[in-house]
């Protein structure tokens, strides 16, 4: 009967050993399904994400293109310098006009067409001849402003590009 508890007790024992290195490797695979599930989530989620960026740039495409078709075409540039002319004397402004160099425009980017400008004017008549270029029916984005000068008699020199198609 002794050996018999010993048997049972050497079985016993081992039966729990084998218990104990189930319960790990049993553990272990359970963390590398979550794992493996965890991974699974973030490729759907960057997944998702890619099919709403390429929804999106189709979208973005069609809209670039009716933005750059707003755009007067590059030979209806040669009015904004004596569009730029009638904004300044509107506000009291003295100015002085050259065009630069000219980028074509693409299918999907627009075109520009540089210019450097000499304004002479007060503080505010300057301003208020800015802010109209600005609100005019042309796209211009103003690169430097070199300001010289005090609220009464203010001179700069502008060089920015004017958008076309």
């Amino acid at each position: 009967m002794i050996v018999n508890l010993s048997i049972v007790a050497v079985v016993v024992i081992i039966l729990l050993g084998l218990v104990a290195l189930l319960r790990a490797d049993i553990n272990r695979r359970a963390d590398e399904v979550i794992a493996l599930k965890n991974k699974v989530a973030l490729r759907y989620k960057a997944i998702e994400a890619l099919a709403s960026l390429q929804r999106n740039s189709e979208k973005a495409r069609v809209e670039k293109l009716s933005l750059i078709t707003m755009l007067p075409i590059s030979d209806k540039l040669i009015n904004f310098p004596r569009d730029i002319s009638s904004l300044a004397k509107k506000n009291n402004v003295d100015i002085g006009f050259s065009f630069g160099e000219e980028i074509a425009g693409s299918e999907t980017n627009p075109g520009y067409l540089s210019f450097s400008m000499t304004a002479d004017a007060s503080f505010i008549n300057w301003l208020n001849f800015i802010n109209n270029i600005e609100r005019s029916r042309y796209i211009v984005s103003f690169d430097s402003f070199n300001l010289v000068g005090d609220e009464k008699k203010f001179k700069s020199i502008i060089n920015g590009k004017v958008f076309s198609q």
